[in-house]
């Protein structure tokens, strides 16, 4: 809705129709798919927030989720109760287009889809296509297909999605950690010492 109350703005516009509606925070179910550090780390600051939290992780016990302050659903359930839907799930086979077009018809019409995880866990033509024919009511979107994307990619000219250039992790502290990190993970290797990182 961002996008667009600026854009109105910006237009002499003052009091608008939006787009979509807006649940309060008291009525909104905030969704998680991908319960590992980064996922746990997005519930933990959502919290902040009077919201009814739901997850999805499939290599998780349902009770460590209930234990980390959400309801376990299975997929198919997260994508259709979701007012908003947090992605932070690798890309590996199983997580390819993980929403696709016909999982992105079972959400909300007025649901919110954000993927800072990978580009290619979202179709996103098919998701431009449901902004487009209003299926979906926005995304935010750190991540491509392809990076950068084409300047035609239909993302970029869809309506209320807010897109960033793969840089939702930077601040001026988190580039200076992640050199010392890769540093100190090149020491853990070099010393025969198990790594924390291991991609294999």
């Amino acid at each position: 809705c961002l996008p667009f109350l600026d854009r109105f703005l910006r237009s002499g516009g003052w009091k608008p129709e939006l787009p979509y509606p807006i649940r309060s925070a008291n009525e909104t179910t905030f969704g998680i798919i991908g319960l590992g550090r980064i996922g746990r780390t997005t519930l933990a600051h959502a919290k902040g927030f009077p919201f009814r939290f739901v997850a999805h992780d499939p290599y998780l016990d349902p009770q460590i989720v209930t234990d980390l302050g959400a309801e376990p659903l299975s997929l198919e359930e997260i994508l259709k109760q979701s007012d908003i839907l947090s992605l932070h799930t690798p890309l590996t086979p199983e997580t390819y287009h993980l929403l696709n077009a016909d999982r992105l018809r079972l959400m909300k019409p007025t649901a919110i889809l954000v993927n800072t995880a990978r580009g290619k866990v979202v179709d996103t033509i098919a998701l431009a296509e449901a902004l487009r024919e209003g299926r979906l009511g926005a995304a935010g979107i750190d991540v491509f297909e392809e990076e950068p994307p084409p300047a035609d990619h239909p993302l970029l000219s869809a309506p209320n999605v807010l897109v960033a250039p793969h840089w939702a992790w930077h601040s001026s502290d988190s580039k200076e950690r992640l050199h010392k990190m890769g540093g100190e993970e090149a020491l853990r290797g070099l010393r025969n010492e198990p790594l924390r990182s291991c991609v294999n």
